[in-house]
């Protein structure tokens, strides 16, 4: 079943569209002036969202990204067109950069960090410190514990100083639940120590942990609650939490295609339902700190099944008021880590149905396009998604930036230059 052609929601559906009028939209009042600077009255006037300020991004293969032929143009191209941020997929990793020991490459790194400040485009650090032994180099393994302290904090003295300014935020530790290879080497400081050092390094960004296996289980919850709490007792400056969900499909798996009705009692510990998401999100949420959805992924043979799996993920996601951020661990069939069956475009770059079912909701249904009437001062109101506006006249267009801040009237001054035609005239 298409959970995108259904006309009337209900149950968690309802709930979760309730809560994205809620959260996600902002009532704005612009006061439009015409070339002259007086008050355009009594005008058609057409608003229409360019780019949400909510960050929907994508992982990126620098590889890729760096190279110069069709697939790498129609890459880049996706990329711009259809996300508002970035993360690095591996070549931030101290596995890229330090391949040998003393052997620094920033290449990769800087490839993604060049093409985000180009096009405007936020980035995320991704990541500092990975827990796993099985993702450290052999040479790192071979070091005496004093010298693999002393490498392990150049490292992120040399990734936080070389990325200041340039990224919104640092997945500064990976997988501490699972991981503990550094922990039982260096001592259990070592993890505080490490969000400590790259705080001191640049106090200005914000410093993330990411986990997987999160929303689907009250017991990681608490394990995770655990875990922030115990950092932060040691002192450790931690900014936001990062939510890793691999497996959306789960959704769809367990509700077969549809979510029932949204009942408190149909929603079990455990179940990628998606109230309850939103009770384990609202846990976390408790310590104040912003959400990311940090590596979002779905995978299946069935193009149908990732699709319902992505979109109930999505409308529960976005629903939620503390995340600030959802971000795919890749959309190309041949540049994703899980594959075909992970897959939204597919390897001759047509759009498969996962694709069609995310980008319908991001630039169809959560959008905002509306044609008013200026009124006797020259204003229009309206309420619509935050972020990035042109505004169309019969005289002239403009462009403006609009936040979700209450009672603000913004000044657009309409200009006839370097601005699409306006569709709308005065016959």
């Amino acid at each position: 079943m298409r959970l995108a052609n259904h006309t009337a929601p209900s149950g968690w559906r309802a709930e979760s569209a309730r809560r994205i009028e809620v959260h996600r939209k902002a009532d704005f009042t612009l006061q439009i002036n015409d070339t002259e600077g007086a008050p355009l009255v009594g005008a058609p006037v057409e608003v229409r969202l360019t780019r949400h300020a909510f960050l929907f991004g994508t992982c990126v293969n620098t590889a890729l990204l760096h190279q110069n032929d069709e697939n790498a143009d129609q890459y880049r191209a996706h990329i711009l067109h259809h996300f508002t941020g970035l993360v690095d997929e591996g070549s931030m990793k101290w596995q890229s950069i330090e391949k040998e020991q003393g052997h620094i490459d920033f290449s990769g790194a800087d490839t993604l960090l060049e093409f985000a400040e180009k096009h405007g485009l936020p980035l995320r650090g991704h990541c500092l410190h990975w827990s796993k032994e099985k993702f450290a180099r052999p040479w790192v393994k071979n070091l005496d514990d004093e010298t693999l302290r002393a490498h392990a904090l150049a490292h992120v003295d040399r990734m936080v100083a070389h990325t200041r300014g340039r990224v919104i935020c640092w997945d500064a530790y990976n997988e501490m639940l699972d991981g503990t290879y550094f922990q039982d080497r260096l001592g259990p400081n070592f993890r505080a120590e490490v969000l400590q050092r790259a705080h001191a390094v640049d106090p200005d960004v914000p410093l993330f942990v990411n986990e997987y296996h999160i929303i689907d289980s009250d017991e990681r919850v608490d394990q995770y609650l655990c875990l922030i709490r115990g950092l932060q007792a040691q002192g450790a400056p931690i900014h936001g939490i990062g939510v890793q969900a691999h497996a959306a499909e789960r959704f769809a798996h367990r509700l077969d295609g549809e979510a029932p009705d949204l009942h408190p009692e149909r929603a079990a510990p455990g179940d990628w339902h998606p109230l309850g998401v939103w009770r384990r999100l609202d846990a976390l949420a408790a310590t104040g700190l912003p959400i990311h959805f940090t590596e979002i992924s779905a995978k299946s043979k069935c193009p149908e099944h990732r699709a319902d799996g992505l979109e109930i993920f999505l409308r529960t996601a976005f629903a939620h008021p503390r995340v600030e951020a959802i971000l795919l661990w890749g959309f190309w069939e041949h540049a994703h880590w899980l594959g075909e069956a992970a897959a939204l475009v597919a390897a001759d770059w047509t759009m498969l149905e996962p694709g069609r079912r995310v980008l319908d909701l991001w630039e169809k249904e959560w959008t905002t396009r509306e044609t008013l009437l200026t009124d006797c001062g020259g204003r229009v109101r309206f309420r619509g998604f935050p972020g990035d506006y042109e505004v169309l006249t019969p005289v002239g267009a403009a462009r403006a930036h609009l936040d979700k801040e209450p009672g603000n009237i913004v000044m657009i001054g309409i200009t006839t230059e370097d601005l699409p035609k306006s569709p709308i005239s005065d016959s």
